[in-house]
Formats: structure tokens, C-alpha cells, sequence
């Protein structure tokens, strides 16, 4: 069979890994929100500065980016 690899770049606020940094990833980034590493609603895919706290850095991060889509 055929083996395919692609290489893409996920925006940073891109949450849901889908390419598309959008509503669905606000939804997620609000759910984390004030949240550190270890608390239970903490999620680190919503840590978009990778500082261990989900806050305004990563809302930012996600602003600048929102309705941006990745490579293909």
C-alpha cells in the first residue's frame, strides 16, 4: 500500500487540532480558562503559550489568529 505523510502548522489558538483556529477553540480556551496545570479543568491544548495557565496570554494568542486557517 501507499503511505502518505503531509506536514502541516497549526496556528497558535488552534485548540481542536482541526487547522482552523475559530469559535470551537474559544469554546475550549473558555472551559480552561484560569485554570493551571494540575487543576481539573486545566487543558493543555488551550495553553497556547505552553506556560502551564490557561489566561490572557493564550486568549491573545487566539484573538490574533481567529478565522485563520493553517497550512494544508
Amino acid at each position: 500500500g501507499n503511505v502518505t505523510t503531509a506536514n502541516i502548522t497549526l496556528l497558535g489558538g488552534d485548540a481542536n487540532g482541526d487547522n482552523t483556529v475559530n469559535s470551537q477553540d474559544l469554546t475550549i480556551l473558555q472551559a480552561a480558562y484560569g485554570s493551571k496545570t494540575g487543576d481539573l479543568q486545566y487543558n493543555a491544548a488551550a495553553d497556547f503559550s505552553c506556560d502551564g495557565a490557561v489566561n490572557m496570554l493564550d486568549f491573545n494568542i487566539l484573538r490574533a489568529n481567529n478565522g485563520k486557517t493553517g497550512d494544508k
